[in-house]
């Protein structure tokens, strides 16, 4: 239990017998709130009940001999196992029984036919959104379910709100508010706030970068702390805030805080501000006096003076 003996728990997984089967780093994931469940991915998909000790294959009907390289859980009443491949097939199977894979990638607006880095589920109790992302310099690489998978949209962003065309590597929700996301890519660190609709690559919002210009391979949380490792610049943490978005001249009919759709005045920010939300507020004169702040946070001021009487 001290990191210093390890036992091989391969009992029954064919797929670990030869190289040919599973890729040289295979997906292995362990349920979060079942910590005797486990399962790890090669061209099949195989489960364990008792914490490696026995392995069981779940049927998958991959069209072709392709491994798995993505694994993610969502752990609800009905939980979920969602899972991708090298040739770019997404599916969603139960953790009970053979699993009852259902093929998702090829639902409304189909998913590229390429590598599946990783995948991201919501919270539990949340809306079932999922996030795929895709490998290569093609583009989008990043795409966006809000109902489990049943329909895709694009989450790159537009404009100068869009990701740079760099393969992404990894993929990780914001545990108390599933529309922000946070994707590795070969470039560093970028978020979104508003599920996918903006990146932070816009020099207004600075403290929104990566920790270096640098591929980043694996996203994770350790407790509130988000942990970024690298391929060969170490490991980094930060503590993200919520950020939200505050413009005199937005359309208030669609505002929702985010980047693309700020609050109209700055009560509302904060209105619907937590303890540690960063507020960015656009240069103007705001005639709301007085505007009362009774929590925890930052107010910056962004392209000019903030004047509030």
């Amino acid at each position: 239990f001290n990191g210093q003996y390890y036992d091989e728990s391969t009992n029954g997984l064919k797929d670990a017998e030869t190289d040919t089967n599973s890729l040289f780093i295979a997906p292995l994931i362990n349920a979060p709130n079942e910590k005797s469940l486990i399962f790890a991915g090669g061209t099949s998909i195989w489960r364990s009940t008792n914490h490696g000790d026995k392995w069981e294959m779940i049927l998958w009907l991959n069209r072709d001999t392709s491994k798995c390289s993505a694994l993610e859980i969502y752990s609800d009443k009905n939980s979920s196992l969602y899972v991708g491949y090298e040739n770019g097939d997404v599916g969603r199977g139960a953790f009970a029984g053979d699993g009852g894979w259902t093929r998702i990638d090829e639902n409304s607006t189909a998913l590229p036919d390429r590598y599946v880095t990783d995948i991201a589920a919501s919270a539990p109790r949340r809306t079932e959104i999922v996030v795929v992302t895709f490998g290569t310099f093609n583009k989008p690489n990043v795409w966006i379910s809000q109902d489990g998978g049943d329909s895709w949209k694009d989450g790159t962003g537009t404009g100068e709100f869009k990701l740079p065309q760099v393969p992404v590597n990894t993929v990780t929700l914001h545990p108390d508010n599933s529309n922000t996301i946070y994707v590795g890519t070969d470039l560093g660190v970028f978020a979104s706030d508003d599920l996918g609709e903006s990146w932070s690559v816009v020099k207004a919002y600075p403290d929104n970068e990566g920790p270096a210009n640098v591929e980043v391979s694996e996203l994770f949380w350790q407790d509130d702390y988000l942990i970024a490792a690298t391929y060969g610049r170490g490991m980094f943490r930060c503590r993200p805030k919520i950020s939200l978005y505050v413009d005199k001249n937005a359309d208030a009919t669609t505002a929702d805080g985010s980047v693309t759709h700020p609050y109209k005045t700055v009560q509302d920010a904060i209105n619907a501000s937590g303890n540690g939300t960063n507020i960015y507020i656009i240069g103007n004169t705001y005639s709301e006096a007085p505007v009362v702040f009774d929590r925890a946070g930052t107010i910056n001021a962004v392209n000019g003076k903030v004047i509030i009487e």
